[in-house]
C-alpha cells in the first residue's frame, strides 16, 4: 500500500514524496557510447508520440531557459518521448521511483536508448550523450502544476545542469499520471553529433549525484 508524506523538496516549495522517494532531488544519470552505426533517430515518428499539452509545456519552459542563456533550442524527438512515457509507466506501475529499472535490459538511460532503438528497427548514432530527469508528484493541480514541477527541477544543481547542457541536441518528455492522480515525469535528453568529444558532462562521476561516463554498447 502506497504511504503519501508532505514534505519539503530542496529549494522548492512543499511537494509530496512517496513513500522514502524524493520527488525532487533525485541524481541524473548522463552516459555516453561511441563504436555504433550511424543515423538519426528522428526517423522514429508518429501520431502516437507527439506531445501531449503537459509534455509540450515542459519542453517550452525548458527551452524558455536556454534561450535566455543563448543556448541552442532542443528539438522533440519522438524516440526519447517513446523511452521517456515507457519510463514513467514502468515507475508507477511497479512503484519505483529511479532512472534505473529492473527491467532486464532497460536498466539504464542508455540501455533503455539503445533498446528502443533496436525495437524500432533503426541504426543507431555513432556517438550519444543520453541525459535523465525524473520527476514525482502525488497531486497534479493548478498549485504544483507543470511549471511547479519546472522548477522544482531547476533549482537542484544536477537537473538544472542537465536542462542547461550546451551539447544536448534534442529532448522527450513522458508524462503518466495514474488512476489515483499521481504524476510521473521523465526527461530524455540526446546529444547525437560525432563532432562532440565523449567526455564526462559536469558534475563528480561517482558520487551517485551526476554523471557516469563511456558506458559501453551492448
Amino acid at each position: 500500500m502506497r504511504s503519501t508524506l508532505k514534505l519539503r523538496a530542496i529549494a522548492a516549495a512543499p511537494l509530496f514524496f512517496s513513500g522514502l522517494h524524493v520527488t525532487s532531488a533525485q541524481p541524473v544519470s548522463t552516459v555516453s557510447v561511441s563504436s555504433l552505426s550511424a543515423n538519426d533517430t528522428t526517423q522514429a515518428r508518429g501520431s502516437q508520440y507527439e506531445p501531449n499539452d503537459n509534455e509540450r509545456e515542459f519542453v517550452n519552459l525548458i527551452n524558455a531557459e536556454r534561450k535566455s542563456r543563448g543556448l541552442t533550442l532542443l528539438q522533440i524527438d519522438p524516440l526519447l518521448t517513446r523511452i521517456a512515457r515507457a519510463h514513467s509507466r514502468e515507475m508507477a506501475e511497479k512503484n519505483y521511483f529511479d532512472h534505473y529499472s529492473p527491467t532486464p535490459g532497460l536498466a539504464t538511460p542508455m540501455a533503455r536508448y539503445i533498446a528502443t532503438i533496436k525495437t524500432a528497427g533503426m541504426m543507431a548514432p555513432v556517438f550519444a550523450i543520453v541525459g535523465e530527469n525524473i520527476y514525482y508528484c502525488s497531486v497534479l493541480n493548478a498549485k504544483y502544476n507543470v511549471e511547479h514541477a519546472h522548477r522544482a527541477l531547476m533549482n537542484s544543481p544536477h537537473h538544472r545542469a542537465n536542462i542547461l547542457e550546451p551539447r544536448y541536441e534534442k529532448v522527450g518528455i513522458g508524462t503518466y499520471q495514474d488512476a489515483v492522480g499521481e504524476f510521473w515525469v521523465s526527461e530524455e535528453f540526446l546529444c547525437n553529433t560525432k563532432d562532440y568529444a565523449p567526455k564526462p558532462l559536469a558534475g563528480k562521476p561517482g558520487d551517485g549525484s551526476s554523471t557516469v561516463a563511456a558506458e559501453p554498447s551492448e
